[in-house]
């Protein structure tokens, strides 16, 4: 992350007060979305915003204003926090995790590198893995039989049954 880079977190309790805090903050200020996180427990989400220090700042105030405007029992802030310039490691360790939902980077689905590790694999423009559309065998139905109609006899071939008919009898 390069130096003029601050990472802005809001946390809120419950989903509907995220999603209120990081449509303002996007929508206040020149900030990325970097996603969202849910707790581990008692319904708290952070919203995670990446931009400039300035920036930063205006989108944490207008994303904890519009969390509080939310209503319901336990809607608003706990707490919200800017890092200016963080130290090198700390986007991977705060942002760039299994936890957070959402941004440019996702996980791969099913998918772990060798060896006992548990640590996630990341991949960037992943897109998910399309399941094979079953085959539709379509039976195609048998051509009906083609019944020929007898054929007239001839004079001829009338005259030469007559004849054999004949002989069989003598």
């Amino acid at each position: 992350m390069s130096n003029n880079k601050c990472l802005g977190f809001i946390e809120t309790f419950g989903l509907a007060a995220c999603v209120a805090a990081a449509d303002a903050a996007v929508k206040s200020a020149n900030v990325k979305l970097l996603g969202y996180e849910y707790a581990k427990g008692g319904g708290m989400c952070t919203v995670k915003v990446e931009g400039n220090v300035g920036a930063c700042r205006a989108a944490i105030a207008a994303g904890k204003k519009a969390a509080e405007a939310v209503n319901g029992s336990l809607s608003g802030t706990k707490s919200t926090l800017l890092k200016a310039r963080p130290a090198d490691g700390m986007r991977e360790l705060l942002v760039d995790n299994r936890e957070t939902v959402g941004g440019e980077i996702a996980l791969a689905e099913g998918y772990r590198p060798k060896g006992d590790t548990k640590k996630p694999v990341l991949v960037k423009n992943w897109k998910p893995k399309t399941e094979p559309k079953a085959e539709v065998v379509t039976e195609e139905a048998p051509e009906p039989p083609v019944v020929e109609e007898p054929k007239k006899k001839s004079r001829h071939q009338k005259n030469l049954k007559r004849k054999r008919s004949k002989r069989k009898l003598l």
